[in-house]
């Protein structure tokens, strides 16, 4: 019994420090905040929740920079980062922080939408293959962060635009194209989406601000139609 006694000293006597400077450890969260149409910085109130939904921190962005920057933070927990901006839609992103004993910065930039009707949004990935109106696969992970901007602005209606591929017939760009939007607009209403917030929109003829390679530009590349969506209502 007694040498259990002292085994069990002595392991307490080893992870206690390590347990200790775990508990005294903070990491720093830090990034920019930028608008996503012109991509200026931007001055906003960033507030941060834990997974109590209790606030912990409270900052603000730099407005000549858009750095925002907050610390005292714990290692191994997942926050929540919240902005709440009257010219901008609300918008949340969930951030998660290894385990560590020693300090430590993240980063994780900021993009916010103007609340304003017109305010056309590209996707930043390409959602569908060449000449195919399926999602390609992965896609719902990357459209993840637009389902829970929509889902924190519940009075904000879109319209999903889609373009063709290439120069061809008009008829069937149309159809692709009209068929891409819709694919987007069940795959939203299948996530929580309200039908009566979307509506879609087909072209027969490319993208005018961002039309497929041309010459030596076109060699090697896999063009394929540009989506957005558009802000109608708020």
């Amino acid at each position: 019994m007694k040498n259990l006694k002292y085994i069990a000293l002595i392991l307490v006597l080893l992870i206690a420090p390590e347990m200790n400077a775990q508990m005294r450890t903070v990491v720093s969260l830090t990034g920019v905040v930028l608008d996503a149409i012109s991509k200026q910085p931007i001055g906003v109130n960033v507030e941060i929740y834990d997974s109590g939904n209790k606030r912990v921190q409270k900052v603000t962005s730099n407005a000549k920079t858009g750095v925002y920057f907050a610390t005292s933070l714990k290692p191994g927990e997942t926050y929540e980062v919240r902005i709440a901006e009257f010219n901008y839609m609300r918008q949340s992103v969930v951030v998660s922080f290894p385990k560590t004993d020693k300090y430590a910065e993240f980063s994780r930039d900021l993009t916010l939408i103007p609340k304003k009707s017109g305010t056309k949004i590209e996707l930043p990935f390409k959602a569908f293959g060449l000449h195919k109106s399926t999602l390609k696969f992965g896609s719902n992970v990357l459209l993840q962060d637009f389902i829970n901007l929509f889902k924190g602005n519940l009075t904000v209606n879109f319209k999903i635009i889609s373009f063709p591929d290439e120069i061809g017939d008009p008829n069937q760009n149309m159809q692709l194209t009209q068929a891409r939007a819709e694919s987007l607009r069940h795959f939203f209403i299948d996530n929580g989406i309200q039908a009566n917030r979307i509506s879609t929109m087909g072209n027969n003829t490319t993208d005018p601000n961002n039309p497929p390679p041309t010459g030596n530009a076109s060699k090697g590349k896999r063009y394929t139609g540009t989506c957005y969506l558009v802000i109608e209502e708020f």
